[in-house]
């Protein structure tokens, strides 16, 4: 039964001990708050604190104005690519491209396939993202 008590001395100790800490804490938290809205007050009255404030708000609208100019010049200058003959010309050639290789991979992964399926080797091949996948029979 000793034990016992002894177990919830030392929990209502420690109890104590985290309360009084808490309200230590929720104190210096409230100062802070009281020292932040100070320090605001004091930079809010110098002039040359304001003069700065007011240059960095006018500067973050400027970049802000910057940016939006910058995609628009950016999507401006998308579209008259798109429009021109040569743009056109990359375009097809790309695309001849990739039916040129899914036309050989295709073809090569088959016959891969076939003659690994024929040794009794893979049962399935699969081409994921750039990556040849085998699926081997069990044994």
């Amino acid at each position: 039964m000793s034990n016992v008590q002894d177990l919830q001395n030392c929990i209502n100790k420690a109890g104590e001990k985290l309360t009084n800490a808490y309200q230590d804490f929720k104190a210096a938290k409230s100062s802070t708050k009281d020292l932040k809205k100070s320090l605001q007050n004091t930079l809010d009255s110098d002039p040359k604190y304001q003069l700065l404030d007011k240059r960095e708000k006018e500067l973050k609208k400027v970049r802000k104005e910057m940016g939006e100019d910058l995609a628009d010049i950016k999507k401006a200058k998308e579209q008259i690519s798109i429009e021109t003959p040569e743009h056109k010309e990359l375009d097809e050639f790309t695309e001849e491209f990739e039916i040129k290789f899914n036309e050989t991979k295709d073809k090569e992964i088959l016959k891969l396939s076939r003659d690994l399926a024929e040794a009794g080797i893979v049962t399935e091949i699969l081409y994921k993202n750039g990556q040849l996948i085998l699926i081997v029979a069990r044994a």
